[in-house]
């Protein structure tokens, strides 16, 4: 599974290959994508992990609940994700990266 770094820190500053999921301009989408912060998310910099506990399992003092949490994407954010897409794959296109 790929798996794209994401963070709750400055949300509203995004660089190439970053698109954002918010409560107050994603309002739906945001409570489909099941997250506790609004997050952005950095394309340029993915993770191969396998689908094991190691990776997706509950933690042992989990503060969100007994599930990890796998969200759906939101129609409404599907052209920001691919304009981020586009962006980091030329990113890494130029670095040498795939």
């Amino acid at each position: 599974m790929r798996v794209a770094y994401g963070t709750s820190q400055r949300v509203d500053q995004l660089l190439a290959g970053e698109f954002s999921v918010t409560r107050n301009f994603h309002a739906q989408a945001f409570l489909l994508v099941g997250l506790a912060e609004d997050t952005k998310f950095n394309l340029p910099e993915v993770v191969e992990l396998p689908w094991q506990d190691r990776y997706f399992g509950v933690p042992p003092r989990p503060k969100h609940g007994q599930t990890p949490k796998l969200g759906t994407l939101h129609a409404s954010l599907y052209q920001a994700a691919a304009a981020a897409h586009a962006a980091a794959r030329r990113a890494n296109q130029g670095q040498g990266r795939q």
